[in-house]
């Protein structure tokens, strides 16, 4: 019995910290690559994901609580509550996103960290910031996912999202030449298709 419980504890702990790092990667990713065309170029990349981090921490906290009920409908099998309360959230989440990503494309955010790559910073995080979106359909998604004993799949989403971003940043910043606005379409591509195939493998099994 009690090696059986530690299988399912491992079986979602290590996916779901797996997810986690490849998806905190994705800035790390852009810095290391667009660093190889100067120190003004990663220090606006770092800069700019600095403040996309505070919404992230703010979509996992959302997260955070929506898991908490879904597990619950999950230990009933009550998938129509679940595909509900996900839908509820998902559509306050993608609107808030939206505005805060307009906004931030809108607003010189970026001077209130330094004036000396704030011109970079800015044309990084106009693209960048469209990911939050697509980041919160994967973050919210992996919820239901998870509580229902599929935790490999939103691991397995983020996954093919990290190395579509690797190689779209190398043909974007390398092939293109088009520098920190190469990186930030990398990202928003990257993020989006982790979306879609997150969103697809949740309806699938959870809330179809």
């Amino acid at each position: 019995m009690e090696h059986s419980f530690q299988r399912q504890v491992w079986s979602i702990a290590l996916p779901t910290a797996l997810q986690s790092l490849v998806q905190n990667s994705l800035g790390i990713i852009d810095q290391v690559m667009i660093g190889q065309l100067g120190m003004t170029m990663i220090a606006a990349t770092g800069f700019a994901n600095k403040y996309i981090s505070i919404y992230q921490t703010i979509i996992a906290a959302a997260a955070s609580g929506v898991s908490i009920f879904v597990a619950q409908y999950a230990g009933r099998n009550a998938k129509v509550e679940s595909a509900r309360l996900i839908q509820v959230v998902m559509k306050w989440t993608f609107l808030i996103s939206i505005l805060v990503s307009i906004l931030s494309s809108i607003l010189p955010v970026m001077n209130l960290y330094t004036r000396d790559v704030a011109s970079q910073a800015m044309d990084y995080m106009r693209v960048a910031i469209w990911a939050i979106p697509f980041q919160a359909y994967t973050v919210l998604y992996s919820v239901p996912l998870r509580c229902y004993h599929h935790a490999k799949e939103p691991f397995y989403a983020s996954a093919i999202g990290i190395l579509a971003n690797t190689a779209l940043n190398a043909l974007l910043i390398f092939g293109f030449k088009w520098g920190v606005l190469g990186a930030a379409l990398a990202t928003v591509l990257s993020t989006a298709l982790s979306a879609i195939i997150i969103a697809y493998y949740c309806y699938a099994i959870c809330l179809g």
